[in-house]
């Protein structure tokens, strides 16, 4: 459809006839459509008010309201539709808010044909003026009861459309509540009212309209409503150009979308402005639409009081959301007139109040971004500043788009040409200005300055574009760094070297390229002409050797020949230069550079956190394919204790790089180490594939043996292939630690020569010592595994947790209980939550019958840690010791009452204990009615017995039949208060019955063995 418009109304939609403002109406057509469906609905509908900055179609909304109650039967046979003026200076009461529904009502009539009855109409109104004297409150019930009668006689109800309902309110303060009553209730009235922000009289508790309207907020359009507008505003007006340039100039139109900010008021503009030059761009779009808003926005801010125009122009200067103080602070004015100013202007809805960086209280920025623009435009900026704010308007509106823009610069090779390049350097600079990601910020800065690198004589103008860099960038080592590789690449290809065969720029290639830092690069280049050609090869030689290292570790030559790039052009100086890496992966494109160097600094960091993974995983995340990277992520996922991760981790490296036997080495390891229970299936797989593929790897074959010794039905196996790894490498003591330990049940002469050989190997490593005197304790040799496990604990390295492995021995063995506390104590010395440590030193004082404070807290302590049954138990039992029984018996019902068989059995020295310290403390019938209590007395019926036959005396075993006596009897022994320790058939086990020495930590050196 081609209407010939007359042309767009931007600021008076009213103007419009209803085809024109039909044929225009894009946007809001959801809104509009839920408010006309609760308009047809015979159910009583909302009151609504319509919120927006200017601008946002508001005024326009109404309008097409008014439109379709006007041509829609279903609407027309239950409402008539009364327009209202924008604004209406005439009110000062209710008396004449119903005045004015009336003349709307009549001009309704008028605009149906309905003249005769406009006139009536009309009569009757002049007829209300009453006698002299009347009061407000008459006038306004003859007025009201005029109005609802003429919508009885017409049979209809009456759609009131109001337009700055904010001052229509604010002007009937004292009536408020007469309205809210007759809105309320009379179903004869509906009120859709628009405003700029909510009246004050609709969210303040105790307001006459608290709670009353429904509100919809009238949203910036997004870019799919903004090109429907644009190509409805094309067709109707027959503008076949601007239906070509949508289609095929798509950036410039992101961009006209971009300056409008979603408000369709400023992309009507744009597009009459657009629309003017079909040839311009977005820079010229802009000083054309900045001189056709100047008069509405020069007025609207001269409108303004002296006050009110300082604290705009100190908002809008300041361009971010920005602090009451902060204002007053720029103005100088008092902190209560600017709160007074700011209130005011959020109300006139020329400022909005956002959520503030930091803390509770509000921030504020003015409401119409464009009339900010507008503003900034007009503060006297250079050209290139202009250009800067362009830029930063762009990143507001449409961040992702000016991203995707800045990449593409970043991506075309900067023009050479003298007289542009200053101008595509301030561009480049302008877009670091606004770009929020900082690696894309240093590449950007990079580009604007490394073309500078080759040329001479134009170190002034260099000068002028550093100053116009981001002010957290630090251009100037940039621009050095640039300066300094290109220079030195120019003296290689200068230098006249005496070799045969010379090829400066393959030698440029491997020292730009290399990791030898940029002071020995200078020498080596400086002393080029003079050193033997025997040198030179050296240095060729060594510089090959390294490229060789880097891709047998990284495994990737796209990486590799990136960062050797990026070392030439001067975009980082070494592999912990992470942002230089960034920049240099987004100019070359190349993500696994990137991945490269993070992964890198990340493996350097000494005791690394979860956090310090963020930035790999983020790298990672966007899409590398680097295999190295989840190699780094999975090491440092191993460090930080995350094992799921780092399994993720090594399978995703592993599917990307399927032969790389490191890591599937790592990986076993993972699986057999990290993993609880150990997967000894799937780590023997992976050891297996990683042998496949280097048989010349001493570590897998050591951790195969390992594996294969923990799965215990390949014994030969794990033997061999410890004999293969100490073939390969006969040096390391974990290979003769691990074989001796291995041989050391069935072959103890053989495993005793392999441990003695590890500790000759490794004198100042506990953990040699201590696998050692693991082996002579075992043979029953206590004296030499004493001295074997105190130089464990001694050593240069020690092995603190040989102090249990020393407590155990000298508590069990030797008897030396004041010595096994000292060794205990020194274990908790090393880590203060050891659940086995804490577990034995508790029960050593209990056995010792040192029940005191410091044992309570250790016991307490050891549930905290590790709050298992065996470990409550014991706890309650030291509780009952020290005279308390609540907590005790708590804990033994909670513990006791839904165990299965299987869980008491291995608690059940504990269970013997604790009924133990019962019977001590409180006597057997206490321990009895306990066990009754947890209703454990049938299943336990052989300690039922014993408690009664100390309750009754031994005679009351003889009810019991033999198979349970003979069991009671022996516990009975053990029970009784003044009974000898028991034996050790009877004595109670720890919670694990032993700690799980099988598994101790590896030695340092077995865990270092195994990087990359």
């Amino acid at each position: 459809m081609k209407l010939p418009l007359r042309g767009v109304a931007v600021y008076n939609p009213a103007l419009l006839s209803k085809d024109e403002l039909l044929a225009q109406f894009v946007a809001r057509k959801t809104t509009l459509e839920t408010i006309l469906s609760e308009l047809r609905s015979e159910a009583r509908p909302n009151h609504w008010v319509l919120i927006g900055p200017r601008g946002m179609g508001k005024t326009t909304l109404l309008r097409r309201i008014y439109f379709a109650v006007d041509e829609e039967p279903t609407l027309s046979k239950q409402w008539i539709a009364l327009p209202f003026p924008e604004e209406q200076y005439n009110l000062a009461r209710l008396s004449d808010f119903y005045l004015n529904c009336i003349d709307a009502l009549a001009d309704a009539l008028t605009h149906s044909g309905r003249v005769a009855e406009a006139q009536a109409l009309d009569k009757a109104r002049d007829a209300l003026s009453g006698p002299p004297g009347a009061s407000e409150d008459e006038q306004a019930a003859a007025a009201r009861d005029l109005l609802l009668s003429w919508a009885d006689k017409l049979h209809r109800k009456l759609l009131l459309l109001v337009d700055n309902v904010e001052m229509v309110l604010d002007r009937l303060h004292s009536s408020q509540w007469k309205l809210r009553e007759l809105l309320g209730h009379d179903n004869r009235l509906c009120l859709i009212g628009a405003s700029a922000s909510a009246p004050e009289s609709t969210f303040e508790y105790k307001q006459a309209f608290y709670e009353f309207f429904r509100f919809c907020e009238l949203r910036p359009l997004d870019e799919t409503e903004a090109r429907e507008l644009l190509l409805h505003l094309a067709r109707v007006r027959g503008a076949k150009e601007i239906e070509r340039i949508l289609t095929d100039e798509p950036a410039r139109i992101r961009t006209l979308f971009t300056l409008s900010g979603g408000n369709p008021r400023t992309l009507v503009q744009l597009y009459a402005v657009f629309s003017q030059s079909s040839d311009g761009d977005a820079r010229s779009d802009l000083e054309r639409l900045l001189d056709e808003c100047t008069p509405i926005y020069k007025a609207r801010f001269e409108a303004l009081s002296v006050q009110g125009q300082q604290i705009v122009d100190a908002v809008a200067l300041h361009w971010h959301p920005v602090m009451a103080g902060e204002v007053a602070a720029i103005t100088r004015l008092d902190v209560n007139v600017v709160t007074s100013q700011l209130s005011r202007l959020l109300k006139e809805g020329v400022l909005e109040a956002v959520e503030a960086a930091e803390g509770t209280r509000k921030a504020y920025q003015i409401a119409e971004r464009f009339f900010n623009i507008w503003y900034l435009m007009r503060a006297g900026r250079r050209q290139r500043q202009r250009l800067v704010w362009l830029v930063e308007f762009l990143r507001l509106f449409y961040n992702h788009e000016l991203l995707a823009h800045a990449r593409t610069t970043l991506g075309r090779a900067a023009t050479r040409e003298p007289g542009t390049l200053l101008r595509d350097g301030e561009y480049r600079m302008a877009l670091a200005q606004v770009v929020e990601d900082r690696a894309l910020r240093r590449a950007l800065v990079s580009s604007a300055v490394q073309p500078w690198a080759e040329l001479e004589g134009h170190g002034e103008k260099l000068g002028e574009l550093l100053e116009l860099a981001p002010t957290e960038i630090a251009a100037k080592p940039i621009a050095d760094r640039h300066t300094a590789m290109a220079n030195l690449h120019k003296k290689v290809l200068q230098a006249h070297v005496k070799k045969k065969g010379w090829d400066a720029e393959a030698f440029w290639e491997l020292l730009g390229g290399s990791l030898v830092p940029l002071e020995s690069k200078v020498s080596m280049v400086e002393h080029l002409p003079n050193v033997p050609s025997k040198t030179v090869d050296a240095w060729i030689s060594q510089l090959r050797l390294e490229t060789q290292k880097a891709r047998k570790t990284v495994r990737s030559d796209v990486a590799v020949n990136a960062l050797q790039r990026a070392l030439r052009e001067g975009y980082l100086d070494g592999l912990t230069d992470v942002e230089g890496a960034e920049a240099a992966a987004l100019s070359f494109g190349c993500p696994e550079l990137r991945t490269l160097v993070v992964a890198n600094a990340l493996l350097l960091i000494k005791n690394p956190t979860p956090a310090d993974l963020q930035p790999l995983e983020k790298a990672l995340q966007a899409g590398s394919t680097l295999a190295y990277g989840w190699f780094a992520c999975a090491v440092v996922r191993e460090r930080v204790k995350q094992v799921d991760g780092a399994e993720e981790a090594y399978r995703k490296c592993l599917e990307l790089d399927p032969d790389d036997a490191v890591a599937w080495r790592k990986f076993g390891v993972l699986l057999f180490v990290d993993r609880e229970p150990p997967n000894l299936e799937g780590a023997e797989t992976a050891l297996r594939k990683a042998l496949s593929l280097d048989k010349t790897d001493p570590n897998s074959w050591y951790w195969l043996g390992k594996i294969l010794s923990e799965r215990g039905h390949a014994t030969k196996g794990a033997e061999k292939a410890y004999q293969q790894a100490i073939k390969l490498d006969g040096s390391d003591p974990s290979y003769w630690c691990a074989l001796g330990e291995l041989l050391s049940s069935d072959q103890p002469e053989a495993a005793e020569k392999a441990l003695r050989k590890a500790t000759n190997l490794a004198p100042n490593e506990g953990a040699m010592w201590d696998s050692l005197a693991d082996f002579l304790q075992g043979q029953k040799r206590y004296g030499e595994a004493e001295d074997a496990y105190r130089r464990a604990t001694s050593a240069e390295t020690p092995y603190e947790w040989a102090w249990l492995s020393l407590g155990r021995m000298l508590d069990e063995h030797l008897q030396k209980l004041d010595e096994a506390e000292q060794a205990y104590r020194r274990a908790l010395a090393f880590d203060p939550s050891r659940p086995h440590a804490l577990f034995w030193l508790t029960t050593l004082r209990h056995e010792r019958g040192l029940i005191d404070a410091e044992t309570e807290t250790l016991a307490r302590e050891l549930v905290r840690v590790k709050p298992d049954r065996g470990n409550k138990l014991l706890l309650a039992s030291v509780l009952v010791r020290r005279g308390f029984w609540d907590e005790p018996v708590q804990l033994a019902e909670a513990t006791l009452h839904t165990a299965t068989p299987e869980e008491i059995d291995k608690v059940w020295g504990m269970v013997v204990r604790f009924f133990s310290d019962i019977v001590h403390s409180k006597g057997a019938p206490v321990a009895l009615t306990l066990l009754e209590k947890v209703g454990l007395s049938e299943r336990w019926l052989p300690l039922q017995a014993a408690l009664m036959g100390l309750r009754d005396g031994p005679r009351a075993l003889a009810a019991f039949a033999p198979e349970v006596r003979r069991p009671a009897e022996a516990l009975l022994l053990y029970l009784q208060p003044k009974a000898p320790s028991p034996t050790a058939s009877a004595s109670p086990q720890p919670p694990a019955k032993a700690p799980p020495r099988a598994r101790r930590p590896a030695a340092p050196r077995r865990k270092t063995s195994q990087a990359r």
